[in-house]
């Protein structure tokens, strides 16, 4: 399957140690590491959300559906957007404050 035309594909290396974790911090992981928390912000500062990348590079190494507590994770999340060069930001579904999130150049 083909890219898009328009879209540059992102491949991240994520590795997460869960820890001690209650029943809603294991759904609130989930609703975190997933592509559809993911946005894109140009150099003008626009922001649009990433889609999640047919990539079959990352088929091998996808990260779990299921998270368990005291556990450790390494994988791969792929994505498409639409600028080659910006800045990457994960705002997890469940975080209304201003500012909340994190943010990567790329």
């Amino acid at each position: 399957m083909t890219r898009p035309a328009g879209l540059h594909t992102l491949v991240l290396d994520i590795r997460v140690a869960t820890g001690k974790l209650a029943a809603g911090d294991i759904a609130q992981l989930g609703a975190t590491i997933n592509p559809f928390a993911f946005q894109q912000v140009s150099a003008s500062g626009i922001t649009t959300p990433a889609q999640a990348s047919t990539c079959k590079a990352t088929s091998q190494r996808q990260l779990p559906a299921n998270w368990a507590p005291n556990s450790k994770y390494s994988g791969q999340l792929a994505l498409d957007v639409p600028e080659a060069n910006g800045v990457l930001a994960l705002i997890p579904s469940g975080m209304s404050a201003p500012g909340g999130g994190w943010e990567w150049q790329y």
